[in-house]
Order: structure tokens, then C-alpha cells, then sequence
């Protein structure tokens, strides 16, 4: 949107020109418009940067949000805090500061499930996608670990212990 405004001299100023915008109201006043000085487009660019300022926090925003988030694939029904995460694909986030965070595994749109979870360092970086199962005592699967491709880290999930199953490896 642009806004005009036109201001009313009483004096006259000899190097008006009518093509500026200048219109004489009789001989001692005439109207001139500021913008006639070449200063034109300022709010535009005012408008232009602020812009690109929102860009770039929107784009930091998501940057940061993509490194916490990943893909698993399930082979077979495991089970992740009591519940139980058929064979699929699921998409797992994470939020948090340090090593304690909020894990969330969603289907789609749909949240499955949100337990706590703890980052663990490697001592290298994991060559490929892993999920690791605990077999229990009746026979089901506890997703205990979840390894992701190129970083130096996994999501623990529950008690951690010896024995543990490589139940599915993401290509």
C-alpha cells in the first residue's frame, strides 16, 4: 500500500516543477509531494529485510527440527512403552536439552506413543539405521535402542541391558 502526503507551502520555491508534482495554489502557497525526492521505495525495503529476517528464523526453526527427527522401519510388533507398534514404518522425534529428552513415535500423522528417552554417545558414528528389540519373558519385543545412520549417538529407550536383538536395519 502506498501512502502520499502532500504538504501545503505558503512561500514559494523557485525550482518547482509542475512534472515533480508540484502545483502552485496561487502565488505565495503550492502543494509538494515529499516523495519527489528520490527517496522512494524506503518503506519497501524496510519491508524486503524484515521479510527476509522472518525467512531466515522459519528456516533456522525447521533446520533444528529436522536434526531431531528420523525414520524407522518395524519388522515385527514391538512394544514401546505398553504400547504396541505394528509392522511399518514410523517417524520418531525427539525434543529436549542434554541427554534426557522426550521421545515421540508417530504413524503417519498420528502419535503413537511419547516416552522418555536418553541421547547416548558412540564411541563412532553408526554406519547404518538399527532398531534394537529386548526379547521379554512372554515372548514380545521392547524396542530398547534406536541408531540412526551418520551420527555418533543412539535414543535409549527403558532400561538398558546386556542383552539386546538387532530386530530390523533401515537401508
Amino acid at each position: 500500500m502506498k501512502t502520499h502526503l502532500w504538504v501545503l507551502l505558503t512561500n514559494p520555491v523557485p525550482s518547482c516543477v509542475p512534472s515533480h508534482g508540484c502545483l502552485h495554489e496561487g502565488a505565495n502557497s503550492r502543494l509538494i509531494r515529499p516523495d519527489a525526492s528520490g527517496k522512494k521505495g524506503e518503506g519497501m525495503k524496510a519491508s524486503k529485510i524484515s521479510a527476509l529476517l522472518v525467512m531466515a528464523v522459519l528456516f533456522a526453526t525447521s533446520a533444528f527440527a529436522a536434526a531431531n527427527k528420523t525414520s524407522i522401519q518395524v519388522t515385527k510388533d514391538v512394544v514401546v512403552s505398553g504400547k504396541t507398534l505394528t509392522a511399518g514404518k514410523y517417524t520418531v522425534t525427539w525434543e529436549g536439552q542434554g541427554q534426557n529428552v522426550d521421545l515421540s513415535v508417530a504413524k503417519g500423522k498420528e502419535l503413537i506413543v511419547k516416552t522418555p528417552a536418553r541421547l547416548l554417545d558412540l564411541p563412532r558414528v553408526s554406519p547404518n539405521d538399527a532398531v534394537v528389540t529386548k526379547d521379554n519373558p512372554d515372548g514380545s519385543r521392547t524396542l530398547s535402542q534406536i541408531q540412526i545412520s551418520g551420527k555418533k549417538y543412539v535414543l535409549e529407550i527403558g532400561e538398558s541391558t546386556a542383552q539386546t536383538d538387532v530386530a530390523s536395519r533401515v537401508k
